[in-house]
């Protein structure tokens, strides 16, 4: 009322207006609320779809990134591919760079195959200086190099062809380097230097000198002779048993010295200067009893060549040299341009131009010709192997081959080891003979396999019995069983994988002999045998076989119906059997085998209903439900883990601590669909840790982690072509073994998680791949044929192989890519060393 009064309005248009103002600042205010709502409405809306552009635009960017990752990968693999024979170091660096970007199936593979393809040993990944002159000790550790123009000569360790290690510079010659020559335990070095033709002296030949060094502490070599003032020497070789030395001097028409260096320091001359026809290059026999020179020198008294103005044509003189004191020429053929002899046989190897001919020197007088091998280009060098089987021969073209001269009649085709930067000058084999060793201009060192590094046919045991059906080793690898239709078990020694025994066969057994399987100490065989139409007899035979030469038979035990797997506990005195009757659901049994003779069951759970009693497992994890129970019709496995108290039974693990009370160990299922369709399994073999189950249903590999708390787990699977007939895993755990029913044998490489990599084809036959198992050994896999044969694999490089791909690539190429290299073949990716630094 006083406002009322105060401004002379009435109260009630007073209070009318404050409503009016009061409620004009609420439409206000809600409509600024509102206006603010929409405009922050509006901003989520235009940053979600911002943040759903950014999402798309990242998503597209990693699908453009991984298609690029892809396509780089696939280039780099073909690559690897098309270079694998001429370029074997940059293949398998190209190999490892497509599995470090991108590490799929294909890029594993592409490295398995090259690596075992390969015969690529090592490769220097520094150059040792380029050098006109090379030559190895005699087992390859030790190597010599000198340029035409250089007056000292560098002496490198080799035995680490990745990375040679240089010992020294050797100097003293005040000429250029003419030859080096290594005696035959590696304990001296001999030098020869020579100014060669003087023009200034009117074509004079100028003086040389020779040296020797002692190489007993190879890190420190030791000047023990120097020889100054030689007229023209050429070139030095040791004896055999390092107590002689024949030095050649004059290129032709020169002459022949021979000297005893039991005391190097004190040489004792053996024959005065004797007229040598060929004096450029000189050799012992592996006997010491024959010599030969050399000289690649055709020279005349005219540029005519006519005949009348030859004064020496190219060729090789055989030396009789059994008495030292006096060396008699028995013989000379003509064209010459570079000789080696074996150390194994009196057979020589004579280079001229692109042609290296074979001689028998059985009798130096009268030298009988062999084969001659044929080259594209001019043969600059060669070698035997210490066993004389195999011979290296290098070419001008910048290419090297290896041959099988097992037959030096009738040699084998040439094996390329690669193709080099520059020409090979050096070769030498080790001791062993396994592996060669190149050194080309360049100074790039190279070892090469003389055998290969993929799986080979070591054996193949030819069996009386048609229906080969299973196989087993021992524990030690020593023995092989074999079962067979007719109720046989063939038995063999395979101490020997190469040369193995056939012992005497067992016999006794059913119509059929199904199943075979050694205890832990290989005391005991277990054998599982069938007769009848539907299976409806069977028996287990226990056999004494600590003595392989005198089997004897423990027990027999009878059985429901035929015996299809058998298993005997690798650390218990445990049997486990699986039999049926055809399309009945199949039994297993458990026995005690403590007193082997008197066997006692424990258990026997008939029938056994793997698909029921697997679904109400207690505890069956997380994922779909179980598929329904179905009859049983796959093959019936049962295999021990190595605990020996593991038992993979049809579709399900079993604790058998107590045999008399087994328990299923569950299956713990995925959120997919992935481990449902794995589950079930006709085969089964446990990683040698037991820590890995490999399963497969004749058309998979399923691998799965295997706990005694948890059960089993799944990881993996790969689809297999083939219809599998049997599995087993390598003892080291990297490699898994396959036969399939067309008659295929195979073997993968396991990576944990990953699916199973395919590495190689073994057997392909059309008869049916039975049974395939690995020897304790490590190196062994036989492979049985149903057709009566088994096959004895030597497995070489591959468990290595499987086991660390990038590891054996790195050790052979010692690096990866360089940066340079991944710009060329890489373009676009960033950067990745592929090999750790040393």
């Amino acid at each position: 009322m006083l406002a009322a009064a105060i401004h002379g309005i009435p109260k009630d248009e007073l209070d009318s207006e404050e409503v009016w103002q009061h409620a004009r600042t609420v439409r206000l205010r809600r409509a600024g609320v509102t206006a603010l709502t929409v405009l922050l409405v509006i901003a989520l809306i235009m940053a979600n779809l911002a943040d759903q552009r950014r999402q798309e635009a990242e998503k597209q960017r990693r699908q453009a990134e991984e298609q690029r990752r892809l396509a780089t990968v696939r280039a780099l693999q073909a690559e690897a591919e098309n270079i694998r024979e001429t370029e074997p170091r940059t293949s398998l660096r190209l190999s490892m760079a497509a599995l470090r970007i991108k590490p799929t199936m294909e890029a594993r593979e592409g490295l398995f195959t090259t690596l075992q393809r390969t015969r690529l040993a090592g490769s220097s990944a520094t150059s040792v200086g380029k050098s006109d002159l090379a030559s190895y000790s005699s087992d390859g550790t030790l190597l010599a190099t000198a340029t035409i123009t250089g007056r000292s000569v560098s002496l490198w360790d080799t035995r680490d062809t990745v990375r040679p290690r240089r010992l020294a510079t050797l100097t003293g010659h005040s000429a250029p380097i003419e030859s080096v020559a290594f005696s035959a335990d590696g304990h001296l070095l001999a030098t020869v230097a020579n100014v060669g033709l003087n023009p200034a002296d009117g074509g004079e030949r100028g003086r040389s000198s020779l040296m020797l060094w002692g190489l007993t502490d190879r890190g420190h070599p030791r000047e023990v002779l120097n020889w100054r003032g030689l007229d023209d020497a050429q070139a030095v070789a040791f004896s055999p048993d390092g107590k002689t030395m024949a030095v050649v001097t004059g290129r032709e028409n020169g002459t022949l010295q021979l000297w005893n260096v039991t005391k190097p320091s004190a040489p004792q001359r053996l024959t005065g200067p004797l007229h040598a026809v060929d004096s450029q290059t000189v050799m012992f026999s592996p006997d010491g009893h024959t010599l030969i020179t050399g000289s690649g020198y055709l020279t005349a008294t005219n540029g005519s060549l006519n005949p009348d103005s030859i004064t020496h044509t190219t060729g090789w003189t055989a030396w009789n040299i059994r008495d030292l004191h006096n060396p008699r020429a028995v013989a000379r053929r003509s064209h010459f341009g570079s000789a080696v002899f074996s150390r194994a046989a009196p057979l020589l190897a004579v280079s001229d131009s692109s042609t290296l001919t074979l001689w028998d020197l059985r009798h130096p007088g009268t030298p009988r010709q062999l084969t001659r091998l044929d080259h594209k280009d001019q043969v600059e060098s060669a070698a035997f192997s210490p066993d004389g089987r195999s011979l290296a021969v290098s070419v001008l073209d910048d290419t090297a081959f290896l041959r099988d001269i097992s037959d030096p009649a009738r040699p084998g085709k040439p094996v390329m080891l690669g193709k080099h930067d520059r020409t090979v000058d050096a070769i030498a084999f080790s001791r062993d003979g396994r592996t060669v060793s190149l050194a080309d201009e360049s100074g790039t060192l190279t070892r090469w396999l003389v055998g290969s590094r993929a799986p080979v046919r070591a054996a193949t045991l030819a069996m009386k019995s048609f229906g080969l059906t299973a196989s087993a080793f021992s524990p030690d690898g020593r023995a092989l069983a074999i079962a067979a239709t007719g109720g046989k078990v063939w038995l063999w020694d395979t101490s020997h994988p190469a040369r193995p025994r056939r012992k005497t066969p067992l016999t006794g057994q059913l119509q059929i002999a199904r199943a075979v399987s050694f205890n832990g100490d290989g005391s005991i065989l277990a054998v599982g045998s069938q007769a009848g139409e539907a299976n409806q007899d069977g028996k287990i035979t226990l056999w004494d076989t600590s003595d392989l030469s005198a089997p004897h038979r423990l027990a027999e035990i009878p059985t429901k119906s035929g015996v299809s797997a058998v298993a005997l506990s690798p650390r218990r005195s445990t049997l486990a059997a699986v039999g049926s009757v055809s399309f009945d659901p199949p039994w297993v049994g458990l026995w005690d085998i403590r007193d082997p003779q008197h066997p006692v069951r424990t258990r026997l759970l008939d029938p056994y209903e793997p698909r029921e009693r697997a679904s109400a497992s207690a505890d069956p994890g997380p994922g779909p439900n179980p598929l329904p129970t179905l009859p049983f019709l796959g093959d019936i496995p049962a295999v021990f883990g190595p605990d020996g108290t593991t038992l993979a039974l049809p579709d399900v693990l079993w604790d058998v601590t107590n045999p008399s009370a087994p328990i299923r160990l569950a299956t713990r299922r995925t959120s997919d669909l992935d481990s449902m369709l794995h589950e079930r399994y006709s085969f089964a073999a446990f990683r040698a840790d037991g820590r890995e189950l490999v399963t497969s249903d004749r058309g998979d590999l399923s691998v799965w982690s295997v706990n005694r708390r948890n059960g089993r787990r799944f990881l993996s699977a790969a689809q297999v072509s083939d219809r599998l007939s049997q599995i087993d895993f390598h003892p080291g755990g990297h490699l898994v073994a396959t036969g399939s029913s067309a008659g295929r044998a195979g073997l993968w490489a396991a990576g944990g998680s990953r699916p199973l990599t395919w590495a190689t084809a073994l057997t392909d036959t059309t008869a049916e791949v039975a049974d395939v198992r690995f020897s304790r050994d490590r190196k062994t896999l036989a492979v049985t044929l149903d057709s009566g044969t088994v096959e004895l694999w030597n497995l070489g490089d591959l468990p290595a192989i499987a086991a660390a791909p990038t590891t054996v690539a790195c050790g052979i190429t010692g690096t990866g890519l360089s940066r340079k290299e991944w710009r060329q073949y890489a373009p676009g990716l960033p950067y990745e060393p592929t090999c750790p630094q040393r």
